[in-house]
């Protein structure tokens, strides 16, 4: 409840704060675990801060601002790991019902319950969503906290480096990439940049976001200095440079319009680079649009 009511405090544009839906140790035995993970994995997608992700929230548990009435809309946020739950009808196995189990089965409206009710053709289950998940976008996630986002390639979890430093992917595989506080860690980004142009299609985007600590220059930081040059030699256009608070980042995918109240210092640097075609050269090398 601390976290939830903190959250709610730092991001007042926000208009519910709940903890995200664990889906990644559902169990096999549950009837309906394969479209539970393709529907619910897409509230997972909109990561805007460190541990929190842009998504709404229904009848889930939830902490609202004071008199505030019940909404579903997109101006909600769901909190990442520790911060979870487990949606305890998920995890009915069949053949080994609990009695209270299978008495809700039986008993409730086949109108009203989407995950309960067997053999229903829910308009969950029909969705274009679950229908073509295997078509959906292949986002590759690398994340220094290790965050593991649903639905994505994670590294360090679906997905490895080999021994030659290349990522088992077929050229051309990614549309996108989200990199978060990586760059910190790495003396030399080229070798990088290059190997993500490698397994993303022309036109992918790729998300760079790297936090930066009171009072810190940024723009003096190795990483900094590096990403211009490391990036348009890979074949990188770099689209969009914006230092944020998190404040400003949460608000903007919350679809709120003006900046943060008050002038709050630099949180993170956001980046965002678009892969240009083979052979294309960046009509900014070098430097960047802020």
């Amino acid at each position: 409840m601390g976290k939830l009511y903190e959250t709610l405090r730092r991001y007042p544009d926000a208009g519910k704060v709940g903890p995200a839906l664990r889906i990644d140790n559902l169990p096999d035995g549950y009837a309906d675990a394969d479209t539970v993970r393709k529907w619910e994995s897409q509230f997972w997608e909109h990561p805007v801060a460190p541990g929190v992700f842009a998504a709404p929230i229904d009848t889930t548990f939830a902490l609202y601002p004071a008199r505030s009435g019940f909404s579903i809309d997109d101006r909600a946020l769901r909190l990442g790991r520790p911060y979870v739950v487990e949606h305890t009808p998920w995890y009915a196995v069949e053949g080994q019902l609990s009695d209270e189990e299978q008495y809700y089965r039986s008993h409730a409206s086949k109108t009203f319950s989407n995950w309960s009710v067997r053999g229903k053709q829910s308009s969950t289950y029909l969705s274009e969503r679950v229908q073509r998940f295997d078509q959906r976008a292949k986002v590759l996630n690398i994340d220094a906290a290790d965050e593991h986002i649903p639905g994505w390639m994670n590294f360090g979890h679906e997905i490895q480096l080999d021994a030659q430093g290349r990522f088992p992917l077929a050229d051309g595989t990614l549309d996108g990439i989200r990199l978060n506080d990586v760059l910190g860690a790495i003396a030399d980004s080229a070798p990088l940049f290059a190997e993500l142009r490698r397994a993303a299609r022309a036109g992918a985007k790729m998300q760079l976001r790297m936090a930066v600590a009171a009072g810190e220059d940024w723009q003096r930081a190795r990483w900094a200095q590096q990403l211009p040059a490391a990036a348009a030699q890979a074949g990188w256009e770099l689209q969009e440079l914006r230092p944020v608070t998190d404040r400003e980042s949460v608000a903007r995918r919350l679809r709120q319009q003006g900046a943060a109240a008050g002038a709050a210092p630099v949180q993170s640097v956001v980046v965002t680079l678009a892969a240009l075609p083979r052979g294309a050269r960046p009509l900014h090398a070098g430097r960047c649009r802020c």
